[in-house]
């Protein structure tokens, strides 16, 4: 491959990178989120701080497991904390990819009619990545069909089954069971899939955006 070819194959995956950005509608606070600004009230947040981080900076030599699945109710900074490991391994020079879960289906879609990307695209970049993050699994639409595998099942399936053995980060206010019961007939596969090699930390306490409510 020539050194231009490569040069304007890494720029386009650049771009497209800056696709998913755009399609996740990151909130600007979201995009600043680093370990240092993050402020837990709870053991649990503590807890999952010390891992996030844990795992940011040990990131090319984890042994033992390869991934990392938060889970909690809404509003305890499973985002935060995700997307602060994004920013860490970014300055790294890694390639991260993060994304909502509900923002890829939209963006796969949109794949479809627009010609500066494509499925395949996205399927490879997500594949490729130094680290997928995929947030908020599981709050996507899913249109069950008598038990069948919904169009958003078996995209999830492919790209959760592409990083087996590579870097994910899952956060989800989910059980494994109720993601189980969402997905139909690849619900048992999708979830055994993610928790490969994942290690679960579990958050609890108070939603931070509602508490002057």
């Amino acid at each position: 491959m020539s050194a231009y070819k490569e040069a304007m194959d890494h720029q386009r995956d650049l771009d497209i990178i800056q696709q998913f950005e755009r399609y996740s509608l990151i909130p600007e606070d979201l995009q600043l989120a680093s370990f240092e600004n993050y402020l837990p009230d709870h053991y649990s947040k503590e807890d999952a701080l010390k891992k996030c981080q844990w795992f940011a900076e040990n990131f090319d030599n984890l042994t033992g497991f390869h991934s990392l699945l938060l889970k909690g109710s809404y509003g305890l900074g499973k985002s935060h904390l995700s997307h602060s490991i994004a920013n860490y391994l970014k300055n790294l020079g890694k390639k991260i990819i993060f994304i909502d879960t509900p923002s890829l289906l939209r963006m796969i879609r949109q794949s479809y009619k627009d010609s500066s990307f494509s499925e395949s695209d996205v399927y490879r970049l997500c594949a490729e990545a130094d680290l997928l993050i995929m947030d908020d699994i599981g709050a996507e639409y899913v249109k069950q069909e008598n038990g069948k595998e919904s169009w958003a099942s078996e995209i999830l399936f492919q790209i959760i089954t592409s990083r087996m053995d590579k870097p994910k980060v899952f956060t989800t206010n989910l059980s494994s069971k109720e993601l189980s019961s969402k997905y139909g007939t690849h619900g048992g596969r999708i979830v055994s899939r993610m928790m490969k090699g994942t290690r679960l930390i579990e958050m609890e306490g108070k939603d931070y955006r509602t508490q002057a409510w």
